[in-house]
Parts: structure tokens; C-alpha cells; sequence
């Protein structure tokens, strides 16, 4: 028969095994776990005033995040489900850090029960935009055959304003289009104009504010007749 005191001791160590077993739980085996998500791209949105340009710094472009939450949804979660974004209405010219918030990070919409642990902080730059105003050039994709002349090709506007970061504009020798001389043009053709470098390579941070142009062929690319 069971006497008190080891009924006492039995249950002692009853409510220690129980005491034990939920620390285990919660401390060597929680259900919690914090992870960190590298290399997630920062998206600008919004506008900087006019004749001005925001950019991220290129440490910022992307940052880390350490989220916590359940296991199994922590676990099952990649970089994609993880949108950061970074409004920039009302920015002042020059260097700005802004430490990022809960309003900046979206969730994919079946994620739930997340945090993050702590937010970066990204910097932003915003510079006044430069202008130039360029000669619109006509250049040829191909040379017709040995014994052709080119025609000749008027663009309509002859020249064009381009807008964009001094240092890239500065960088812009001219403003052209391109177009086969083999083939007959309509009377009136609209074609992209794309910004160009002293070495006839294609700068893409400009913006040329009026994209377009019409060519108009002046005469056609002809024969030479032999002597």
C-alpha cells in the first residue's frame, strides 16, 4: 500500500515531468523560427517633383529581411513572397535615409502570422535633372549593293530635347534612327528614336522627350550608271 509521502513524491514528479516536457516544447522545440530572406529588390514608387530624379543607392537596391513566425510558414516562404516598396512623393534634392516600416513590406496574401524582426534602412538620392537639345541623325542598318547610292532622308523634328542625370546626358553625342536603305520607305514613317554615345553605343538612362520621329525619304537609293 502507497503511503502519503510517496504519494507526495509521485506526484512531485509528476508535475515536474509535465513542467519539463512543456519547456522542451516552447524552448528546445518552439514553433517559432526566424529566417532571413536576402537579396529582395526595392521597388521606387511615386514621383520626385519635377525636373528632378530619385534613385536608390546601390547598396540599397536590394536588402535583407529576418522574418519571424510559424515553422511550417516560415519554411515554406521564399524572396518572392516579399514585395518592398518605397514611396518617394515629396523627396528633397540631395542624400536621404529612410528606414523602412511595416507599411513598406507586402506579404503574399496567404501568408499570416509573420513579423519582421527588424527593418533596414535604404538610402535614397535625388538629383535635378539636365537637358540637352540634339540633332536628330539617320543612320543605316545595312550599305545597299556595290554600285548604289543612298538616298537621301529627312527627320521631322530635326532635333529633339533629351532629359536625364547630367552625367548621362553629358554623355549623349547625338540623337538617331535607324533605317534600311534597301527599303522603300511609306511616305511618312514614324520610328523610334534612340539616344546615342561618340562611340555609337545606345544610352538608355535619358529619357528623349519626344520619342519619335517621322522620315520622310527625299530621294531614293539609285544605281550609279557605269562609265
Amino acid at each position: 500500500m502507497m503511503s502519503n509521502s510517496d504519494r507526495i513524491i509521485l506526484l512531485v514528479a509528476f508535475v515536474l515531468a509535465v513542467f519539463l516536457w512543456g519547456y522542451s516544447k516552447v524552448e528546445i522545440m518552439p514553433n517559432e523560427r526566424t529566417r532571413t530572406f536576402t537579396n529582395i529588390p526595392v521597388v521606387l514608387s511615386g514621383s520626385s517633383p519635377e525636373g528632378y530624379s530619385t534613385s536608390l543607392s546601390t547598396d540599397s537596391k536590394v536588402v535583407s529581411l529576418n522574418i519571424k513566425g510559424p515553422i511550417d510558414t516560415v519554411n515554406n516562404m521564399t524572396a518572392d513572397d516579399i514585395k518592398v516598396t518605397v514611396n518617394i512623393d515629396g523627396v528633397s534634392e540631395g542624400e536621404s535615409i529612410k528606414t523602412l516600416s511595416r507599411n513598406n513590406i507586402k506579404f503574399s496574401q496567404e501568408i499570416q502570422g509573420i513579423a519582421v524582426v527588424k527593418y533596414p534602412k535604404v538610402q535614397l538620392i535625388t538629383k535635378k535633372l539636365s537637358k540637352k537639345t540634339l540633332a536628330v541623325a539617320v543612320s543605316f542598318l545595312t550599305q545597299p549593293p556595290s554600285g548604289f547610292v543612298i538616298g537621301q532622308y529627312v527627320a521631322e523634328p530635326s532635333a529633339v530635347e533629351i532629359e536625364g542625370m547630367t552625367e548621362a546626358v553629358e554623355n549623349v553625342a547625338y540623337v538617331q534612327v535607324s533605317i534600311d536603305p534597301n527599303k522603300k520607305l511609306e511616305e511618312e514613317t514614324v520610328l523610334t528614336l534612340h539616344a546615342v554615345d561618340e562611340r555609337g553605343n545606345q544610352v538608355t538612362d535619358v529619357r528623349i522627350l519626344t520619342p519619335t520621329a517621322t522620315i520622310r525619304m527625299v530621294t531614293l537609293t539609285t544605281e550609279v550608271p557605269m562609265p
